[in-house]
């Protein structure tokens, strides 16, 4: 009898195969959730920094503690040391995860550290130079991890990794400013600090929702495929689809009771064998058959039956309808009943290949020349009466004499095999044993070496001898240094000269780029202004309108994070742009900045322009910081773009120190011609990257022209 099949079966069979991969898929989204909250809570902690020092600033320079110059040396190192630290961070990084297994911890011991760090840097708040070095060390180094594991366990690339942090430094941007102005206005500066500094010990657990596990360079984008599939998965996977194309009544197992011996019912007995559970046995499940392998389901006769009465599920073997149905389906070839010869040899089998097979190389020629006149002799005779053994063979010539000996032996024994009476003959034995001694006389003793003198060879015209001789002597005998010593040094030198070639071998690839240089000086002069800008936005406000309060300038930034804010709303459809529209969208994010800086310019503004001037400020800020790496990034060599990437960070780091030092020892009034400044930099960076954009695609079509 055929035992009908239910829904719930025919549901949990289907699901089963996948139900590991669904877990696997559940965790991986889940880890990849949390850790993209987790990054953005870091990065709200850390773009606080900079984005709202400008409250800090301007209570400072206004209660007389620095003026505007010294007070902006720590946001210039803040950057500074970001800029410098990054690539550095980024191969330690590699080197740390790359060594040690236990990666989640090490994560979590360096991000602890550096928070220490950052700590002790903040609450110093007579040393603006710590906060500067230690949040931009703490901040570079914390990042760069953050990016590493983003870009290692959950694959994402530069653009949605820029995603996920451009929504956290604008929220921190409009709501941090308030928080430090309640700070400043109710405590003093050093418990404003001290505060701050405790706030950002939420950086702490904020990285422990982050989890780097051990297995996460698995790779997981695909987690319902594998590269192997055995034969039994992909017989209950065929099953499956034919349960489901035809009826739920269809059998998938077969009794002994069953007459039919088509190549359906092949199919179904090989389907039981893979269907048998791997844990549960037949005690504890009574519907779960018992299989017999090897027994014929159609032979009614040799059934047995189990303690319910009924009837074993057996399994036919393979045969030619089997191997061709496998064949046709699955694309596996199957030779039935072919057996295989044993790879381990037996005792037997070797005695019997050592009896019937002869070495050459372990038998001599004398043995050989023995054994081929036996056998002549024995062709001669039908009967032996007396066979011919040699027993011992002793040579003590000298190797050059051992084939004139072979010779004389073997026409002595001819003559013996001619003449059988003039040999020993013992009557017990019937055996005749010819003992042949070649011996010679013996040679002069040897004496034993004592020493070994070197004689020259005066015969030699060699020219380059005694400088090969020289070269040697220096090699073994300079400076009394052993060879393992030697080897030691050239060890450490040679170390030596691939760090020096891996240091400044990305430098080569820099400088001999020409866009290295467009996209250098772009890049500094946009960290430079918009460093110097968030420092000096709220005392700016303050001088261009009298009537302004602390409290107005906490909300003009506020202002700005909303019109970048609005930016983000289109954020989705500006990450699918190409590299041209990229560079379009970068430009215009230029020339609104620069528009911004021209209303900035005046004297006296009133607070309806400043307020546009945040409004459009915020949103071309917004657009310049998603899309200035992705830019630089596409615009430098693509043969190495990290090494380029390296370079362009490390001297834009140094460059902006360069450049505001040049700025500060001079007599030049900042606040006032800052605005100016900015707005022609804007727009000869926005000129420039827009020619470029349009001279390659002029190129483009100059060449689809020539090939047409």
């Amino acid at each position: 009898m055929h035992r009908s099949l239910t829904l719930s079966e025919i549901v949990s069979s289907t699901l089963s195969s996948n139900k590991n991969d669904i877990v696997v898929d559940n965790e991986f989204s889940r880890d990849k959730f949390f850790t993209n909250i987790g990054i953005g809570l870091i990065e709200f902690f850390f773009s606080s920094l900079l984005l709202c020092y400008g409250i800090i600033f301007a209570e400072n320079v206004g209660i007389g503690t620095y003026n505007v110059k010294g007070g902006l040396w720590t946001t210039i190192l803040y950057i500074s040391t970001y800029q410098i630290i990054a690539p550095w961070s980024k191969r330690l990084v590699g080197e740390w995860y790359e060594v040690h297994e236990n990666r989640n911890i090490i994560f979590r011991c360096i991000v602890f550290i550096l928070t220490c760090l950052l700590i002790l840097g903040v609450m110093f708040s007579g040393f603006p130079v710590f906060y500067g070095i230690c949040g931009g060390l703490t901040h570079s180094m914390v990042s760069t991890q953050l990016t590493f594991i983003a870009m290692r366990k959950f694959k994402m690339d530069e653009r949605k990794i820029e995603r996920n942090l451009q929504p956290a430094k604008a929220i921190s941007l409009l709501i941090l400013p308030h928080v430090m102005l309640v700070l400043v206005d109710n405590y003093t500066i050093a418990q404003s600090f001290l505060i701050y500094a405790a706030f950002l010990l939420n950086i702490i657990p904020a990285s422990w929702i982050i989890r780097y596990n051990q297995d996460s360079d698995d790779l997981v984008d695909y987690p319902d495929m594998s590269r192997y599939q055995t034969l039994s998965v992909l017989t209950r996977q065929m099953a499956e689809m034919k349960e489901f194309s035809k009826s739920p009544q269809s059998p998938l197992f077969q009794t002994s009771t069953s007459d039919s011996s088509s190549v359906e019912a092949e199919e179904e007995a090989i389907v039981n064998e893979n269907d048998i559970p791997e844990n549960d046995t037949p005690e504890n499940d009574a519907e779960t058959p018992r299989f017999i392998i090897g027994a014929d389901v159609d032979d009614k006769g040799d059934a047995e039956l189990n303690d319910d009465g009924e009837h074993l599920t057996t399994i036919k073997q393979l045969t030619h309808q089997t191997v061709d149905f496998y064949y046709s389906n699955m694309g596996v070839n199957i030779l039935p009943g072919i057996p295989e010869e044993p790879e381990i040899e037996t005792e037997k089998d070797s005695d019997s290949s050592k009896r019937n097979t002869i070495d050459p190389k372990r038998l001599s020629r004398i043995s050989a020349a023995l054994e081929e006149l036996n056998q002549k002799d024995n062709t001669e005779k039908e009967v032996v009466e007396k066979p011919l053994l040699v027993t011992t063979i002793i040579v003590e010539t000298p190797v050059v004499e051992v084939t004139r000996k072979i010779e004389e032996l073997a026409t002595d024994l001819k003559e013996l095999n001619h003449d059988r009476d003039g040999g020993n003959t013992t009557a017990e034995e019937g055996i005749i044993v010819t003992d042949v001694l070649v011996k010679m006389p013996p040679t002069d003793i040897v004496e034993n070496i004592k020493s070994i003198e070197y004689i020259h060879d005066t015969n030699s015209n060699n020219r380059r001898k005694p400088f090969r001789d020289l070269r040697d002597y220096s090699k073994f005998n300079c400076c009394k240094c052993s060879p393992y010593n030697i080897y030691i040094w050239k060890h450490r030198f040679r170390s030596t000269r691939y760090f020096l070639t891996h240091l400044f071998q990305p430098l080569y690839y820099s400088l001999t780029d020409l866009h290295f240089y467009p996209t250098l000086v772009s890049k500094v002069a946009i960290l430079l202004n918009s460093t110097i800008f968030f420092t000096l936005a709220p005392h700016l406000f303050l001088k261009k309108n009298s009537d302004y309060k602390k409290e107005a300038t906490a909300f003009l930034l506020s202002y700005m994070a909303f019109s970048w804010c609005i930016f983000l709303v289109f954020l989705p459809l500006v990450v699918t742009f190409s590299k041209v529209r990229m560079r379009y969208t970068f430009s215009i994010g230029l020339l609104v900045n620069a528009f911004s800086m021209l209303l900035l310019s005046k004297r006296k503004m009133s607070n309806d322009l400043i307020t546009w001037f945040c409004l459009l400020f915020g949103f071309g800020f917004g657009m310049i910081n998603f899309s200035q790496n992705l830019v630089y990034k596409s615009f430098l060599d693509q043969r190495k773009p990290e090494a380029s990437q390296a370079a362009l960070d490390i001297f834009s780091g140094f460059a902006v120190i360069l450049a505001y030092y040049f700025i500060s020892i001079s007599e030049l009034d900042i606040v006032r011609i800052f605005p100016i400044v900015s707005f022609y930099a804007y727009v000869i960076m926005a000129g420039f990257w827009t020619i470029l954009s349009w001279s390659k695609i002029c190129i483009k079509k100059m060449k689809k022209n020539i090939l047409v």
